[in-house]
């Protein structure tokens, strides 16, 4: 626990929240200056700073937040819920101490069908080469293994050059299950 966080202080003072959930590792919240009709915090009860912090408890914390979703569509009339996650300062992390917030959703309300992704703009000046070099980054680059003893398939990383349709496409190989062709479009990666 840290002396200076808002949210250790809140945890060692349960009385002073209002939960709708907790697990051995995680406690759910309703934030006392909600955005929404259940806006509730799912925060470690250790202080952890990020995602990487939290590790492989990242399974059980969506699990707490999915829990918390469900206890609103049942007991709050939601019809829909959004789990949003800020890892950093840069990304919208407020905090000093990780946390998931859920987002209880209704009809009728002004941002229906509004996807939280929406804040972030379709952005013009990014190539389909610059999406390669961004792939070829992030796939090569080093990170915490949390797979939970879940393999990691071994894709190749490059696509041929584009075809007609401005599309790229390669056969990969993963572990044990042969060969199949991946379609990469300008929004998804569908497999066929």
């Amino acid at each position: 626990m840290s002396d200076d966080c808002i949210f250790c202080q809140l945890l060692q003072n349960k009385e002073q929240t209002l939960v709708v959930h907790e697990t051995e590792n995680f406690r759910a919240w309703l934030d006392i200056n909600p955005r929404a009709k259940g806006h509730t915090m799912v925060v470690p009860k250790e202080h952890l700073t990020s995602a990487e912090e939290v590790g492989e408890n990242l399974l059980e914390m969506f699990d707490v937040a999915r829990i918390v979703g469900e206890k609103a569509k049942n007991g709050i009339g939601a019809e829909g819920y959004s789990i949003v996650v800020n890892n950093g300062s840069v990304a919208g992390q407020m905090m000093d101490h990780f946390y998931m917030i859920v987002f209880p959703r209704f009809s009728g309300e002004e941002r229906e069908e509004t996807p939280t992704g929406a804040i972030f703009p379709h952005n013009e000046d990014i190539s389909k080469e610059d999406l390669m070099e961004f792939m070829d980054a992030m796939s090569e680059a080093s990170f915490n293994e949390y797979s939970g003893g879940m393999p990691t398939p071994d894709l190749e990383k490059d696509f041929s050059s584009e075809d007609e349709d401005g599309e790229f496409e390669k056969e990969i190989s993963e572990e044990g299950s042969g060969k199949r062709k991946v379609k990469r479009s300008d929004s998804f990666a569908e497999f066929r």
